[in-house]
């Protein structure tokens, strides 16, 4: 009867066990999965906006040009830091927090205006 019992605890050991490894197996790829849907740059969205439904290549070089021109705030020609800056943080101020957490952000603060 001892060895019974004693099968019947270890079995139900054994079971509890592997149902607990199971589930931080599923948690562990959950995880992984979220993490690989995390903007992981904060240019993400402006070239997922980009690449999406661009017919030909002059219709990129257009968005991009009509791009260039909304970030060159002052009409200079160029980009500046300060216009950059600006623009980054325009672009992600939905994901600021998640980009904080995930790696330094482009400018010196976070907050945006």
């Amino acid at each position: 009867v001892i060895v019974q019992v004693s099968v019947a605890v270890l079995l139900d050991s054994f079971i509890g066990a592997s149902a607990m490894m199971d589930n931080e197996e599923k948690l562990e790829k959950a995880e992984h999965k979220v993490r690989e849907n995390t903007l992981r740059n904060p240019l993400e969205p402006l070239l997922l906006w980009l690449a999406k439904d661009f017919s030909d290549n002059e219709d990129l070089s257009e968005r991009l040009r009509n791009l260039y021109e909304e970030l060159d705030s002052d009409g200079s020609g160029g980009l500046d830091s300060d216009e950059f800056c600006i623009a980054i943080k325009k672009l992600v101020s939905p994901f600021c927090c998640v980009l904080c957490n995930l790696s330094p952000c482009f400018c010196d603060q976070c907050d945006v205006d």
